[in-house]
């Protein structure tokens, strides 16, 4: 398959992954992070296009021409269901009714949704993840690509993203686990059972980066997701993954995993993600987790 990039732009940095894939298995060919000033992207709304411009201009003067986007805002309308067999039609159909839409404040809502669980032998329906995104947001983007001259080949949100990446990483199959990425000041949750979507939430960060506070502040998030994986009967969550500590907070790990019961440690490589040989600085997945998820599908 061709060499596909990937790019995510988070209130930190704009993440940039170029990759393929190769049976079962992603190769990373090219990687990079282009810093983005304090308060140029703020929950996924670009809020100094100034800023924005010249960092994917900075992309495209890398090599980047065409891309798809993978967009992480908390502004973007969520609902997991569990839907009987029906038509694609029926099914927006259902997303646009499930989700508010003007009645919660959002204005010319896009609809989609994504398969979260086919249907199994026997069974005649599915679970699926409905999301709507107001239309100025996208086409902000859109805008955006097209005046630095890069070919948007499709967006994507964040959790979508993450959830083709977690399907595709062998570490991860059958386990009940919360799943943070942490990206600067800002961080997402999820909860996965047996490996599928289940919940998800997003904070900004009150406590210092590295700070002994920082362990308390993330453990309490985690406990939260605990708790309401319980109040849904599910297995007990087995184990929290974090992606994107920073090199001095790996302490931070044994200080979540004292204060939980269950171990938490920091995300992984997979053998499903290989680096290219000539590449000359290690690949870490939990720093580009969401633009590395974009490049499948």
């Amino acid at each position: 398959m061709a060499e596909t990039t990937a790019l995510c732009f988070t209130g930190e940095a704009l993440r940039i992954v170029s990759g393929k894939t190769e049976g079962n298995r992603l190769r990373i060919t090219r990687f990079s992070s282009l810093p983005l000033p304090v308060g140029a992207v703020v929950n996924g709304v670009i809020t100094d296009e100034s800023a924005a411009l010249e960092t994917l201009m900075k992309a495209k003067s890398a090599g980047v021409r065409a891309a798809k986007l993978v967009l992480d805002s908390g502004l973007i309308l969520l609902k997991n269901l569990d839907v009987p067999a029906m038509s694609h039609d029926r099914l927006m159909e259902l997303c646009r009714s499930e989700l508010p839409g003007a009645g919660g404040g959002y204005e010319d809502l896009i609809y989609d949704y994504a398969i979260l669980r086919a249907s199994a032998q026997g069974e005649k329906g599915c679970s699926i993840l409905c999301c709507a995104a107001e239309r100025r947001l996208m086409e902000g983007y859109a805008e955006l690509f097209s005046r630095v001259g890069v070919r948007l080949l499709c967006a994507d949100i964040s959790i979508n993203s993450a959830n083709r990446l977690t399907r595709q990483l062998p570490e991860m199959a059958d386990k009940t686990y919360v799943l943070a990425i942490l990206d600067g000041t800002q961080a997402v949750m999820m909860l996965y059972d047996h490996n599928r979507y289940v919940y998800s939430n997003r904070f900004r960060l009150m406590a210092e980066r590295g700070s002994d506070a920082l362990a308390a502040e993330l453990a309490g998030h985690v406990s939260s997701l605990i708790q309401f994986n319980r109040s849904q009967r599910k297995e007990p969550v087995q184990t929290a993954y974090f992606g994107g500590l920073h090199e001095n907070e790996s302490f931070l790990c044994d200080r979540i995993s004292a204060q939980l019961g269950i171990p938490a440690l920091g995300l992984p490589s997979s053998a499903a993600v290989v680096t290219d040989r000539r590449l000359s600085e290690p690949f870490r997945l939990g720093d580009y987790f969401f633009a590395t998820g974009g490049l499948l599908g």
